[in-house]
């Protein structure tokens, strides 16, 4: 089994079930937990993927697009959840020192040029670093408590 590329059978992401080796498994990247029925619940995402206005999209792109905009070092991007309708996004930005003038401005007009809609954050915030874990990887927790003033 595989996935029909480049006009032929490439192997894809079905594997053999190790406790069944007739039947494969398709990981899909959604995390689920199975209860004592058998029913399965999907709880989320193990890789960050984001469903806006019905289309998936991938935080660190919008991340990669805004890092490589004049006077930006580092970005990060959060969902942050909006009652009864999708999420909405936040990018959160580490610029240069100084700041260049109008950074903010310039960042949400390339964003609206530059990005599909469902891409777009609703805000962006300036921040002199991002937090970080223990890991090394952003405190997305940490963003979210982030006041937000548009």
């Amino acid at each position: 089994m595989g996935t029909w590329q480049e006009g032929r059978l490439q192997p894809g992401p079905f594997e053999f079930d190790p406790d069944r080796p007739d039947e494969r498994i398709h990981h899909t990247g959604d995390l689920a937990v199975r209860s004592a029925d058998g029913v399965f619940a999907v709880i989320g995402r193990k890789d960050r993927q984001l469903k806006i206005h019905g289309n998936r999209i991938e935080p660190a792109e919008i991340e990669e697009f805004l890092r490589s905009q004049p006077g930006v070092i580092e970005a990060a991007v959060v969902a942050r959840p909006r009652a009864n309708d999708d999420p909405e996004l936040i990018a959160f930005v580490v610029a240069e020192t100084p700041v260049p003038p109008g950074l903010r401005a310039s960042l949400l007009s390339a964003a609206r040029s530059g990005l599909p809609s469902a891409m777009q954050p609703g805000a962006l915030i300036l921040l002199t670093s991002l937090p970080l874990l223990p890991g090394g990887k952003v405190d997305a927790e940490a963003l979210l408590s982030t006041p937000i003033v548009t």
